[in-house]
């Protein structure tokens, strides 16, 4: 028999998987779109500042700053517009009850800690090669690329250990709904939704369409806009549209008809109406008016 008792390793944190790890350098007008996915994302701010959406509070992250968001969490991402900023984005995938002690909470990175997200960095390069540095914001897919003894596994504990340094720590604010989050999420969400217009205004967007692609219901979508803006969504929708209709008619490159398809609507009539409803003339005479 053995003379003494084993000690049984805890596992009080399994890591399954890494789903994506990317470095993006931001310009100071990013915006993303709300998301939600089914594995945990760490977002931490190298340089700048990062406005962060997080179940419905909002807070800006400064350099040097981490967030978590949980699976199933709908959250976003938005530059202060002042200055550029570059984040770290790590996607994994674990069950562990622990874990949620990182939620709602801001962590202020020590240097202890941040030697040891470098060391997993450091070890990413061995399993996955350099990690992506782009402007986009868009995830990359990881591939394994060399066969270096133990570097998925050597990533894990280094991110463990980075994980078990920021729960041991008291060095975090405690996310909390107050007047200045709540003016930051609806500022945020008011801008991701002016912009996502912006992007798509030839095309024919409803109601319905914006819910889904904010997963928000329609009262509660109407509601933020018109405290934003004053002005009922889909008609703020309709006049970018004529006056993106009128620069188009000013250019002269495309005839009534052309101008109407390209903006997303169903018939030449539908356009007529809504342009002379918004400017008091038809496309027509509007045409005369300015050659």
């Amino acid at each position: 028999m053995d003379a003494y008792a084993p000690l049984l390793i805890n596992k009080d944190i399994v890591i399954s998987s890494f789903n994506t790890i990317d470095y993006y350098n931001l310009k100071k007008d990013f915006y993303q779109l709300p998301d939600s996915h089914t594995y945990w994302e760490m977002v931490y701010v190298d340089r700048g500042d990062v406005i962060s959406n997080y179940g419905g509070v909002g807070h800006t992250l400064s350099a040097g700053q981490v967030v978590f968001h949980p699976p199933h969490s709908s959250h976003s991402h938005i530059s202060n517009k002042k200055v550029s900023s570059s984040v770290l984005v790590i996607s994994f995938v674990s069950e562990s009850e622990l874990l949620k002690k990182l939620q709602r909470k801001i962590y202020t990175v020590t240097s202890g800690s941040k030697k040891i997200l470098s060391l997993f960095l450091d070890e990413c390069k061995n399993a996955i090669g350099d990690i992506t540095n782009t402007t986009s914001g868009i995830p990359k897919a990881l591939t394994l690329i060399d066969n270096h003894i133990g570097a998925t596994q050597l990533m894990e504990c280094y991110f463990l250990e980075f994980l078990y340094s920021l729960i041991r720590t008291e060095s975090f604010e405690t996310l909390k709904k107050t007047e200045e989050s709540r003016t930051i999420v609806s500022t945020t969400f008011a801008e991701l939704l002016k912009s996502y217009l912006l992007d798509n205004i030839h095309k024919n967007i409803t109601l319905s369409d914006l819910c889904k692609k904010f997963n928000v219901s329609q009262s509660s979508l109407c509601k933020k806009w018109k405290d934003y803006s004053g002005v009922g969504l889909i008609e703020y929708f309709i006049n970018l549209k004529m006056d993106e209709a009128k620069s188009m008619i000013r250019l002269g490159e495309l005839n009534i008809s052309q101008i109407s398809d390209s903006l997303g609507y169903a018939t030449i009539h539908h356009f007529s109406n809504s342009f002379k409803k918004a400017t008091g003339m038809s496309p027509s005479e509007y045409k005369k008016s300015v050659m």
